[in-house]
């Protein structure tokens, strides 16, 4: 991650009930996702394998928080919703032609209602990710708008990755600059909501319903 001379941005670390509450409520609620969802998850895996070559789950290396702060690797888990890649292609944005390309059928309408996402419960219980957070980035791009927006790895020194956060039900996918400096100021809106278990728990209802809009109407995908 990069030096920056001031760390405005970085937020304190969260209280400790807080931390609890919000890890508890991340456990119960992969838990009963995972059971309830499993016919689904299995539905649309076989629909996967039939639309198109390859394996149904996919899975990437993203950043999360490690035991001091600092960015570490977890594999993240998503249903497979693209062709792979031509050999030698490097890491591109989701909003690229070469990658628009590359989406099936079938993954448009998973990545629409971001169903393609159902897979991440699972790391929501391996404790890499929690129900809401900030989103998970690879680690290429996350070096890339470090050096262009300070702070911008600030934010998951103190918050795993979510499956949906603020910042994504309020500003959709983020594929230039521009768009990660406006996601990164709602993560930190997010982030400052976290210190009060009041205030936490409102907040996390409100990107919940959110994210039920969301996934109902499509809006924000790529």
């Amino acid at each position: 991650m990069a030096e920056h001379p001031l760390d405005l941005t970085r937020p304190a670390p969260l209280p400790a009930r807080v931390r609890l509450v919000k890890r508890a409520l991340d456990i119960v609620s992969a838990s009963i996702a995972l059971v309830l969802l499993s016919p689904v998850m299995v539905g649309i895996a076989v629909a996967i394998r039939l639309d198109s070559d390859g394996a149904a789950i996919f899975r990437q290396k993203r950043l999360r928080p490690g035991p001091k702060g600092e960015p570490v690797e977890f594999w993240m888990y998503k249903f497979r919703s693209m062709r792979p890649p031509s050999p030698g292609a490097g890491p591109a944005w989701a909003t690229s032609s070469s990658e628009q390309e590359r989406i099936t059928r079938l993954g448009a309408l998973l990545r629409k209602h971001r169903l393609d996402e159902l897979p991440q419960f699972i790391n929501v219980l391996l404790g890499d990710m929690s129900l809401v957070g900030p989103r998970p980035e690879v680690r290429f791009f996350a070096d890339q708008l470090d050096l262009q927006i300070p702070g911008y790895n600030d934010r998951h020194m103190v918050l795993r990755p979510g499956i949906t956060g603020w910042a994504q039900v309020q500003a959709g996918y983020a594929g230039d600059e521009v768009a990660n400096r406006e996601k990164l100021v709602h993560d930190l809106a997010y982030v400052a909501h976290l210190y009060r278990l009041r205030t936490y728990l409102r907040m996390e209802t409100k990107v919940i319903v959110r994210t039920f809009r969301v996934v109902l109407t499509g809006h924000g995908a790529k």
